[in-house]
């Protein structure tokens, strides 16, 4: 038994130029590849695009209080990995929960 794997995550999103600054600058992603209205991001220069960002002007706003699918799980190569991407991304301010 395997669990199911995506090769990447779509997100639409209200305003592409605050997400991005959010995916690129406190996670670390990087712009793989970026049109008017979409973005690919990928975890370094030359990997695969595994998230794509859509600008969407009629995307909803997500009710905080609200259940659903609001995320998606990245599973990094060992705990060394995910250490390192742990400190880049609480030295960004980012903030954890649960």
């Amino acid at each position: 038994n395997h669990p199911a794997r995506l090769a990447a995550v779509q997100f639409r999103v209200l305003d592409l130029a605050r997400s991005l600054h959010f995916y690129v600058q406190r996670l670390g992603f990087v712009v793989a590849n970026e049109t008017p209205g979409r973005a690919g991001l990928a975890t370094s220069p030359g990997a695969p695009e595994i998230v794509e960002l859509t600008e969407d002007s009629t995307a909803a706003h997500a009710d905080p209080d609200a259940a659903g699918l609001f995320h998606a799980a990245l599973l990094l190569p060992d705990r060394g990995t995910l250490g390192a991407w742990l400190q880049f991304s609480a030295a960004q301010g980012v903030a954890f929960d649960g």
